[in-house]
């Protein structure tokens, strides 16, 4: 599979992970958001492989949470985050439709299945009335194919 093109993670796994392209993604999303979080930014992540792996592009302490896997809620996703008490600026690396999903709930009170692609950002302000969409960035709308 090498040989056409397409990067194969080493080692055994009951899946492996093929990734074409995705790491270019993660390294301009990681150079994109690393220049707008404060210093004392936290990353929690999905245990899957792939998500570890943007999440590295980050360059800071992974928090690796159990409860970010594929198939996690809206729900499970705000209450392992703390969304409610946390201070601070949380970096959530995780999975469709549950990250779209989050972000419908926040800014608009109801689940609905928003659409992001692999290492985009959705960066929202949480506020105590309101949530709001500061920015989005698709690192794979930046590249000419």
């Amino acid at each position: 599979m090498t040989g056409f093109g397409l990067q194969i993670l080493p080692g055994e796994h009951p899946i492996v992970p093929v990734m074409i392209g995705d790491a270019a993604k993660a390294a301009r999303m990681a150079e994109w958001l690393v220049g707008r979080l404060p210093e004392d930014y936290v990353v929690m992540a999905s245990p899957a492989v792939r998500a570890q792996q943007t999440a590295r592009a980050l360059r800071a302490p992974i928090r690796t949470e159990p409860t970010l896997a594929v198939g996690a809620s809206a729900l499970q996703l705000l209450e392992t985050v703390g969304w409610d008490t946390v201070e601070g600026t949380i970096v959530v690396v995780g999975h469709q439709p549950t990250l779209g999903q989050t972000a419908s709930l926040l800014v608009t009170g109801e689940e609905a299945d928003w659409g992001f692609g692999t290492s985009e950002i959705c960066w929202i302000r949480c506020g105590e009335t309101a949530a709001t969409i500061v920015e989005r960035f698709d690192p794979g709308a930046s590249r000419r194919e």
